[in-house]
């Protein structure tokens, strides 16, 4: 009995990891981190993607496959890039790649990994640096 506990939690534990990979994956390949924390934000003004964590997993879906947020605002009726982008490539995604990019985003995205990916504005746009005091 022993054995099939340790069992089905190095399964589940293996589970959690592919889907942490798969939503980091997606995160990447999809565009979130690019418009939400490697462009300019006087380019494309979208919140830092912890805003996730104030999201369910139902009002994400939503999101991406409508572009209404939580709290009901039509992002496509309002102009917004999100709104855009929802409808026509993100309602394409599977339940299961919605799932894991809400999982990966809620459980690994950090304040540190965003100031990581907003650090490569200057070198992907090949901005000069202001000079430092």
């Amino acid at each position: 009995m022993r054995l099939l506990v340790v069992t089905t939690l190095v399964m589940m534990s293996s589970i959690q990891t592919v889907l942490a990979s798969e939503g980091q994956r997606l995160a990447y390949v999809l565009g979130c981190v690019n418009c939400h924390h490697q462009t300019p934000r006087e380019i494309i003004d979208a919140p830092p993607l912890l805003i996730v964590r104030g999201y369910t997993l139902e009002d994400f879906e939503t999101l991406l496959r409508t572009g209404v947020t939580s709290s009901g605002r039509n992002l496509l009726e309002t102009g917004s890039i999100m709104g855009v982008v929802a409808v026509e490539q993100f309602s394409y995604l599977t339940d299961a790649e919605i799932r894991a990019i809400y999982e990966y985003l809620s459980d690994s995205w950090t304040h540190q990994r965003a100031l990581k990916e907003e650090a490569k504005i200057p070198e992907l746009y090949n901005m000069k640096m202001p000079a430092s005091e």
